[in-house]
């Protein structure tokens, strides 16, 4: 836990760095216009659970999911009153759980009933559709996860469960990133469609996963470099690419965490929720 939270104040140090850097070139270039207002959205939908090489299957289970913080709409010149710079400060907490899940149950197959807690930052850029607005976003979060499992087969292989086993009550560090579409009925009240993917690990190695993780946000910065010069000429495009962009690149670099955590560096498989979610966001 505590190389867990060195590595948070880490990537938090460089973040701040990087923002700063970009604040400072934006506000001598453009007005800005800031809107921060306490933000809370609630999610469920239904969850896939793997592990790489694991024999026994895992049963339906679904997630619900409370975020929490402060949402901020930035209007830049450049756009032409067409976009606005969106951003979600948050922190959540949600439970994994086959008790939460409305599809048939599966005898023999594993039970879960797990949590998990983390902050992230979810950013897009809201499109204006009349009195809609439509937002095409990411997030990523860093997240700390639990597991408690039922029904484990001792009879599959001693190696198998222990594997598993891993993943036990103690909260284990990982990453999350999400995919969605807002769409902004109202200053209040958005709805989205959503697609989440988190990935726990099965023990802490500080100095590759900082390496795979300053890699990680590396490629998105060069992707934040390419958006905001679509976005310059063509605001609307750039929402639109910027949200291509990141959902194909972060989907692939936890693809391929999904068998070695610490990639590109070696490293175990890590344990894997696919969530597709129905979003219920509210701004106050």
């Amino acid at each position: 836990m505590k190389k867990s939270i060195l590595l948070l104040l880490v990537l938090i140090f460089a973040g701040s760095l990087n923002a700063q850097h970009d604040r400072f070139k934006m506000e001598h270039k453009y007005k800005f216009l800031h809107i921060e207002k306490p933000a809370l959205q609630i999610s469920y939908g239904p969850s896939i659970i793997k592990l790489d090489g694991y024999r026994q299957d895992f049963d339906n289970a679904s997630l619900l999911d409370i975020k929490i913080g402060f949402a901020t709409k930035k209007s830049k010149r450049y756009f032409n009153d067409k976009l606005q710079r969106f951003d979600f400060a948050y922190f959540n907490i949600a439970s994994y759980s086959t008790d939460l899940e409305l599809r048939e149950k599966t005898a023999g197959n594993i039970k879960a009933n797990n949590w998990k807690f983390g902050f992230g930052r979810n950013s897009g850029y809201i499109i204006s559709a009349g009195g809609l607005g439509i937002l095409p976003y990411t997030s990523s979060a860093m997240t700390w996860t639990n597991s408690d499992w039922d029904g484990i087969n001792s009879a599959v292989t001693s190696i198998e469960n222990d594997k598993l086993l891993v993943f036990g009550k103690q909260f284990r560090f990982g990453g999350t990133y999400e995919s969605g579409i807002s769409f902004q009925v109202s200053e209040l009240l958005s709805f989205d469609l959503n697609y989440e993917r988190n990935n726990v690990y099965p023990r802490h190695l500080f100095w590759k996963q900082s390496g795979s993780m300053l890699l990680q946000e590396i490629g998105a910065g060069m992707i934040d470099q390419f958006v905001y010069r679509v976005l310059k000429n063509n605001p609307i495009a750039g929402s639109i690419v910027n949200f291509v962009l990141k959902s194909a690149y972060y989907f692939g670099f936890y693809e391929l965490k999904a068998k070695e955590m610490n990639w590109p560096f070696s490293g175990d498989a890590s344990l894997n929720y696919s969530t597709f979610k129905f979003v219920t966001g509210f701004t106050f």
